[in-house]
């Protein structure tokens, strides 16, 4: 089953339900699984396949959520990169994953701005927030409506949802790829520890860590709120 499976199921069975809170703002999971299907189409549009690596570089935000469950709705593979990352594991991450897409915010990306030219593979770059950088797209515009629509392709549940990367405190970062059953399984053991319906889930550790992604997946599989 896809992890984008359960958002849908949430639009379904819950749809005024709170998904995401983040600051003020909120987001049901009617809205989320709209937003996120818009986001997901506008990327196809733009060329994205299932398979593509889409590096995911920014803290913890309602962007980084909804790029994540994008990917998972159309089998692109999301490449999570810590914002603590320096330029040379930024550019390591981006060659060895052949990323072709990249999701940034404005005051992480000039490091990558400065090896585009060596990253040949990098075929669009979109940016969060108001200003933007030479060559980059304005995040905010992949949330909205489509111009046509786009036909999702089916995902398996053995197929790669993402590749996470390793410290790499004694040799390069290894890139682990995670399926949509195996991170479904991984996620199903906060479930265990009571994560529930009824509850609400802080994230307090970076989403592109595995801790903090897991309980990202763990809240909207059984339905829960999440807080960024």
């Amino acid at each position: 089953m896809s992890l984008a499976r359960f958002l849908r199921d949430g639009h379904t069975h819950h749809p005024e339900k709170t998904a995401l809170i983040f600051g003020e703002q909120t987001w049901t999971y009617a809205e989320v699984d709209t937003l996120t299907d818009r986001l997901a189409s506008n990327l196809l549009a733009q060329g994205l396949k299932p398979g593509d690596r889409v590096a995911l570089h920014m803290s913890n935000c309602p962007e980084l959520f909804f790029s994540y469950y994008g990917c998972f709705k159309v089998g692109a593979i999301a490449v999570p990169i810590n914002p603590r990352m320096g330029p040379s594991e930024i550019e390591y991450f981006l060659q060895h994953s052949e990323a072709r897409f990249y999701i940034g915010q404005p005051d992480l990306y000039p490091p990558v701005l400065s090896i585009r030219p060596h990253l040949p593979q990098l075929h669009q770059c979109y940016l969060t927030g108001d200003s933007q950088l030479p060559d980059t797209g304005a995040f905010q515009n992949l949330l909205g409506a489509p111009s046509r629509t786009m036909e999702f392709p089916a995902v398996e549940p053995g197929q790669v949802a993402a590749i996470l990367y390793t410290s790499g405190t004694t040799a390069r970062p290894k890139g682990v790829t995670h399926t949509h059953e195996t991170l479904r399984y991984m996620a199903g053991l906060y479930e265990q520890m009571g994560m529930s319906r009824d509850r609400v889930a802080a994230v307090l550790t970076p989403m592109t860590h595995m801790a903090g992604f897991l309980i990202m997946l763990s809240a909207l599989t059984v339905g829960a709120t999440l807080v960024l």
